[in-house]
């Protein structure tokens, strides 16, 4: 025991070079920090002599990109403790990866930065907490243990300017020795470049952060600023409510066919008062973040709506600008940027609970929007609804008791450790409390046009979709290019009240011909203008949804 002791002591007095301790680092996270990555690689079919040949490009590279991090960081008083951020970063990352089948891209990051106290809780578990501390624990350990050998300041910056060339330089050599093999992988396989750890989640999260907060190009745009309304009719004051649904994939819809009655209140409003189900229907992102922004953005998808909505004015802006009243309803993590100009409730001032379920917005609309019939004018107002939803991976936290149709179900918000069909139980269950929420939004709907109030309608649309296991995908988030249709097939629907069809003028049967039209997001901005009655130049008549659908149109 002493001379273990006395060895140990030994060890830790004897100082190391900093290049020497960056690369026993990169060799960890090599090895033990890029295990989803290997498991990727190992199902490239190969022969075996090719697939040792690129197997061992890829662990050279592994070492040499860690390295290369390791000694950009590599000076007094900052090493350990960048480095220890650097190897935190490398056991979470492994962990969501490895966990939830997740890669880290930088729309991955954007959420890491828009997550909130509740949402972070929700994926904390012990064996998070396990995984991060076998990568992470052992190297941070060695890294505090050992003494690193520092020159004065003006050598140390030479030498790391010299041994970051060197290691760039060894790079570039092995990225034309395997050339072949590597270019052949990566483009029949491009999501691996996202599961290279943590070099991607440094590279994610530089860019998310020079995005919001060093782009010289974020020029905040205003949109349509000729936009007014359009010659009144006489007739009721209009509302419109748009619930934005949270995580809901389409194929988990009975209105879509699914074979589980998870819609059966939609059902009868479907059957009996003239809802309008929209079978195929794409979102512009596969998370909040990227998809809220562009939902309600000017910007398509393929315009960089998924990236830049935030440099522009949403149809919040312009409507309210026309002169129309908008509210947002929040019960989520926030609009995204997307209200914040106009008048917004969030969570946190509804209820003070930890979390509150989406019933709740519904109680404050009652209580905010005021009887407009008086006015001289009618008053068009949209209220927007953003849920809970299905947000995961805590699908049980969504409902209560009453709610939970399909058990068991799964209450571990470590969703590879419940049976499938116990993780597809409590999303399900999810699915059917909003069809409960979205039928308490209508009957209220219904009663303010029942009673001459209002002339009522409501839209709902799904943010993105939701990966439940397949193929090990859990969650959502994943590149579009490589997302898979259960994220970006999102259900979509539309209820009018009598007095809106006949007051606006709409052919709902029209409507109901056109169901399976494809559409998306970027159908949002348009259709709102044209269904609050709003003129503007920016308005595309072939992206409003409703267009087609009134009477006397073409």
């Amino acid at each position: 025991m002493r001379f273990r002791q006395d060895y140990l002591s030994i060890l830790s007095r004897t100082a190391i070079s900093p290049y020497v301790m960056a690369l026993l680092l990169a060799v960890w996270l090599a090895v033990f920090g890029n295990i989803p990555l290997w498991r990727s690689l190992a199902y490239v079919a190969a022969p075996v002599w090719k697939q040792n040949l690129w197997l061992g490009g890829f662990a050279l590279l592994l070492v040499e990109i860690s390295s290369l991090l390791l000694i950009l960081v590599a000076w007094p008083r900052l090493f350990k403790p960048l480095a220890t951020l650097l190897l935190m970063t490398a056991g979470l990352a492994s962990y969501f990866m490895t966990t939830y089948g997740v890669v880290i891209d930088p729309g991955m990051a954007t959420n890491v930065f828009d997550t909130d106290m509740a949402e972070s809780l929700d994926l904390l578990s012990w064996a998070m907490i396990q995984s991060v501390a076998i990568v992470s624990i052992p190297p941070i350990w060695f890294l505090w243990s050992r003494s690193v050998q520092w020159k004065p300041f003006f050598r140390q910056a030479a030498y790391n300017l010299l041994a970051a060339s060197i290691t760039l330089a060894i790079i570039v050599l092995t990225v034309l020795f395997f050339y072949q093999s590597l270019t052949s992988v990566m483009r029949s396989h491009p999501d691996f470049r996202y599961q290279i750890n943590p070099a991607s989640s440094v590279y994610s999260a530089a860019f998310v952060v020079h995005q919001r907060w060093f782009s010289a190009s974020r020029e905040f745009h205003q949109v349509a600023t000729d936009a007014h309304l359009g010659i009144d009719v006489d007739g009721l004051p209009s509302l419109m409510v748009l619930v934005v649904g949270e995580t809901a994939r389409a194929d988990h819809f009975s209105l879509a066919g699914y074979s589980r009655q998870t819609n059966p209140v939609m059902e009868r409003w479907q059957a009996e008062q003239g809802l309008v189900y929209f079978s195929s229907v794409s979102s512009c992102g596969t998370s909040t973040a990227s998809s809220l922004p562009c939902m309600f953005s000017p910007l398509g998808r393929r315009s960089g709506g998924d990236g830049h909505a935030g440099e522009y004015e949403s149809v919040l802006d312009v409507l309210k600008r026309a002169g129309v009243s908008v509210l947002w309803l929040d019960n989520q993590s926030g609009c995204k940027g997307v209200c914040d100009r106009v008048q917004s409730m969030k969570h946190k001032d509804l209820c003070d609970q930890d979390e509150c379920k989406d019933e709740i917005m519904l109680a404050n609309m009652k209580s905010l929007y005021k009887d407009a019939s008086t006015e001289s004018e009618p008053r068009k107002t949209l209220v927007v609804m953003h849920q809970m939803g299905s947000h995961g991976p805590a699908y049980y936290k969504r409902t209560t008791p009453e709610y939970k149709k399909f058990l068991p179900e799964c209450t571990s918000n470590v969703l590879s450790e419940c049976d499938s069909q116990k993780v597809i139980n409590a999303y399900d269950n999810t699915i059917f409390y909003t069809d409960f929420f979205l039928g308490q939004v209508l009957e209220y709907l219904k009663g303010l046009a029942d009673e001459g109030r209002a002339s009522t309608a409501m839209l709902y649309v799904s943010d993105h979709g939701e990966s439940l296991g397949e193929n090990g995908i859990y969650l959502h988030g994943l590149p579009y290019s490589l997302a898979p249709s259960s994220q970006t097939h999102v259900p979509m629907m539309v209820w009018l009240s009598k007095q809106e069809v006949v007051q606006s003028g709409f052919d709902l049967d029209c409507l109901k011909r056109h169901r399976d039209k494809p559409l998306s997001h970027d159908n949002i901005f348009h259709s709102l203008i044209g269904f609050m009655g709003v003129s503007t130049s920016e308005y595309q008549e072939d992206m409003d949804m409703f267009s087609s659908c009134h009477l006397g149109a073409k």
